[in-house]
């Protein structure tokens, strides 16, 4: 069986992805154990950072976030294939 999929998504007021405060990062080394532990391993960690460091800092974290998420749904699409299709008009019993 295939590995399940998982989006973690985070969000911080402070940015803990880079810099002196990656050691400081325990939500989300914290998830990805937690989320190990049940099996679901393919994690893909998708950041909302540095909402508190400025009005613009939100903006950008914002604008990012959405751009991995976009992307995230674009892989997911090209490599998603539906293994039951059913006709428009088929009705279910």
């Amino acid at each position: 069986m295939p590995a399940k999929k998982v989006y973690l998504v985070t969000a911080t007021g402070g940015v803990f992805s880079e810099g002196k405060n990656v050691p400081f990062d325990f939500q989300t080394t914290y998830l990805e154990h937690l989320l190990g532990f049940i099996g679901l391993t393919d994690i893909e960690v998708v950041r909302v950072e540095g909402t508190l460091v400025s009005p613009d800092a939100a903006k950008a974290a914002i604008a990012s976030t959405e751009a991995q998420i976009r992307a995230a749904l674009e892989r997911c699409r090209l490599t998603h294939k539906p293994s039951v299709r059913y006709p428009r008009n088929r009705r279910m019993a």
